[in-house]
């Protein structure tokens, strides 16, 4: 009987550190590609400089989540991201600026990948 209750109490931490990480990452997700989402409206108006401060606001957020990320997903995926957030500020400027709007949907796609990997789905069953 109390291995019964042991085993359960197990599962039901298992379950519940399954939920919790998922939720995270969907809010941490939301967070990060809304935050891009500013640095390519500003690119799209050739606000150079709205672009690059807000280029700056994603890598502070990024910094911040970068290591909870590291502990759930793969480091090749984070470390690209943490690559081209560092290059993105950079390429904010005037003559740039296609560059800068390449590289934020890069991320934006490498983001959605990250996410599509965690969440609850047939595909990450079978």
């Amino acid at each position: 009987m109390g291995k019964n209750i042991g085993l359960a109490a197990l599962v039901l931490l298992l379950v519940g550190g399954m939920i919790w990480q998922s939720v995270y990452i969907k809010r941490a997700t939301d967070e990060l590609t809304d935050s891009l989402m500013q640095v390519r409206t500003a690119l799209e108006q050739g606000d150079a400089d709205t672009a690059q401060q807000k280029a700056d606001e994603f890598n502070a957020l990024w910094e911040q989540e970068k290591s909870t990320y590291e502990a759930f997903f793969e480091h090749k995926e984070v470390d690209t991201i943490s690559a081209k957030a560092q290059s993105l500020s950079a390429l904010c400027t005037g003559s740039t600026l296609p560059q800068a709007l390449s590289l934020t949907d890069e991320m934006l796609v490498y983001l959605d990948h990250i996410y599509c990997i965690d969440r609850l789905s047939w595909e990450n069953i079978f």
